[in-house]
């Protein structure tokens, strides 16, 4: 990790409360699962072009995040059959400035919408987070918290900011006492438009095809602490193994 702090040292930082005014909530992203040894040269290459976001400690922002679905886990099951219109419930605290929002976030036909408000990060919604779930035709009354996700995150936003990707370490899900950490394993999102998004591809100093994913923290972070039968869903199963895989260095 050393290294990559020498890296981005040498950045421009763009402050986090800039960051966060910067609206990216209609876009489009990529995924991609890496083991961390192939992380470095992704920081060498975009130097020049990138702003480093401000971060609580070595340029990293610390993110803990809540989910809720309903007691038949109906946003679960949407995205693990990768319906083309789903959507997830969550709250997420930045913990460095213990800010959190309440966020609904849609896919819709490959592109995300995502609206959001401040919020508590507790377990309850208050009745200005309930009036904003009814909004989205959400009944609060059906949803119950049922995963939460620690990692943390580098963000490098394209100096034009049109687009940022992010890079996510120590990957974490975890249910009451149950807790799995995957340490020797990056994900790495570019979000933007579909330009954006394919100028970026070319940049990156790895096999694209070998690491290219639709890898959803949520997703992932179910099967592993709920014990949903992999099989059904072959996509997540094929993610699931890949994810144990890289984590144990064998790629």
């Amino acid at each position: 990790m050393k290294e990559i702090f020498e890296i981005l040292s040498g950045y421009n930082v763009l402050a986090f409360a800039d960051a966060i005014k910067i609206n990216l909530n209609e876009r489009y992203d990529q995924k991609f699962l890496l083991p961390i040894h192939l992380v470095l040269p992704i920081f060498e290459n975009l130097q020049s072009d990138f702003f480093v976001q401000e971060g609580a400690e070595h340029f990293f922002q610390p993110y803990k995040t809540k989910y809720w679905d309903s007691l038949s886990f109906d946003f679960y099951s949407n995205h693990a059959k990768g319906r083309g219109k789903r959507l997830k419930v969550r709250k997420r605290l930045y913990t460095n400035t213990n800010t959190a929002f309440l966020e609904i976030k849609k896919k819709e036909h490959n592109k995300t919408l995502k609206h959001r408000i401040k919020a508590s990060y507790s377990n309850d919604f208050s009745n200005n987070e309930i009036s904003f779930l009814k909004k989205e035709g959400i009944n609060h009354h059906h949803l119950l918290p049922v995963l939460e996700v620690d990692y943390n995150r580098i963000t490098l936003w394209d100096k034009e900011k049109d687009g940022r990707i992010t890079l996510d370490f120590n990957f974490s899900p975890s249910k009451g006492s149950e807790n799995h950490q995957f340490n020797n394993v990056v994900i790495i999102e570019i979000k933007g438009s579909i330009a954006f998004i394919n100028r970026m591809i070319r940049r990156m100093p790895f096999p694209i095809n070998r690491y290219s994913t639709s890898f959803s923290k949520y997703g992932i972070g179910m099967i592993f602490c709920h014990n949903f039968p992999k099989q059904r869903y072959k996509n997540f199963l094929l993610v699931h193994k890949h994810l144990q895989k890289l984590n144990s260095n064998l790629c």
